[in-house]
């Protein structure tokens, strides 16, 4: 089971393969890929607010489709998932559980991506440049206060 940012040919490797960038404003495609099951499992996806504990359920956004493997006589299903972002749900996590009657009740297998919101950069005046947050989501830079 894996998640994948949809444009992502090869899915998340390396080591930040559980990171998803994305830019303030925009919307995160991605998909939730499940292999092997008969019959297909349902999938669901969760946000985890930065820094929190509990996960709510994303109710609406996504859909899924299963692909039978007739010569294994088992399902791939992959759930897609378009989440609008913004620059607050940066070090926010997104998971996608599956579950299926194979599995003991209450316990789904899961995957989870990590979303890394970049923002634009606006020019500064001053002899330094100091980030700071705007209110529609982008980051500027501001020089010494006079």
């Amino acid at each position: 089971m894996r998640i994948r940012q949809v444009g992502d040919e090869v899915g998340a490797r390396g080591a930040n393969a559980n990171v998803t960038a994305a830019s303030a404003g925009e919307d995160v495609e991605l998909e939730c890929v499940v292999e092997g099951g008969n019959p297909a499992a349902r999938v669901r996806w969760f946000s985890v607010p930065p820094g929190g504990r509990s996960a709510a359920e994303i109710p609406s956004g996504h859909t899924q489709r299963n692909d039978r493997n007739e010569e294994a006589r088992t399902f791939t299903s992959v759930s897609r998932l378009v989440l609008p972002v913004s620059k607050s749900d940066n070090g926010a996590a997104v998971r996608c559980e599956a579950e299926h009657p194979a599995l003991p009740a209450g316990r789904p297998i899961a995957a989870e991506t990590t979303l890394n919101i970049h923002c634009a950069w606006l020019e500064g005046g001053g002899d330094f440049q100091q980030p700071y947050f705007l209110g529609g989501g982008g980051v500027g830079v501001q020089g010494p206060q006079k």
